[in-house]
């Protein structure tokens, strides 16, 4: 038994709905020990480790939320 949920516009009532993934937000975490560790060497040299030693590559994170957006009237809001 299964059984589609019609999503409707909350503005216009509508059903014409597409629904999208979208990126909202990416992040790049570095912990705070290794800013620290960074900024004490870059002091401590002058400057000269900021110009010789490339910062470390980290992983970036992404945020993915689910979008509706009504064809008819245009509003977009988060579904979920």
């Amino acid at each position: 038994m299964n059984t589609i949920a019609k999503i409707t516009c909350p503005t216009c009532e509508s059903e014409n709905v597409t629904i999208s993934m979208h990126q909202t937000r990416s992040t790049i975490p570095v912990p705070i020990y290794k800013k620290l560790a960074r900024g004490i060497l870059v002091s401590s040299t002058f400057g000269l480790w900021w110009l010789m030693v490339p910062k470390t590559r980290e992983k970036t994170r992404f945020k993915n939320e689910k979008i509706a957006i009504c064809q008819r009237c245009g509003m977009a809001w988060l579904l979920a």
